[in-house]
């Protein structure tokens, strides 16, 4: 629905997504201590998980983003969050692997990643 019925694109967007995501887990695992680059880094992460249907993911990096926007100092919090963060992407990168994302099975339980 998101790419338009357009299944190329989906994939194509899907699989942008994971190389992106891995990549963020990996910077916001550097910059967990430097709130404005964690910012700059949920923010781009959020941006991205609202285009690809994975509402967890987009739901989770929201609550992130509004928390470092709000409450920079809070680390315990933020430190919680970021947890609960890297926790969903995990799931989106298990998901891909475990389920063929690049045939978007039409099963009622592998057609939406988490």
């Amino acid at each position: 629905r998101l790419a338009g019925g357009k299944q190329p694109l989906a994939r194509d967007m899907f699989e942008k997504l994971i190389d992106s995501i891995k990549k963020d887990q990996k910077n916001i695992r550097a910059e967990k201590d430097n709130t404005e680059q964690l910012l700059e880094i949920v923010h781009s992460l959020h941006g991205a998980s609202r285009y690809c249907g994975v509402p967890s993911l987009r739901n989770q990096a929201q609550a992130t983003e509004i928390l470092l926007s709000a409450s920079p100092k809070c680390q315990e919090q933020i430190d919680l969050e970021i947890r609960l963060l890297i926790n969903e992407i995990d799931k989106v990168i298990d998901w891909s692997i475990n389920n063929d994302f690049l045939g978007f099975q039409t099963t009622a339980d592998s057609t939406t990643a988490p």
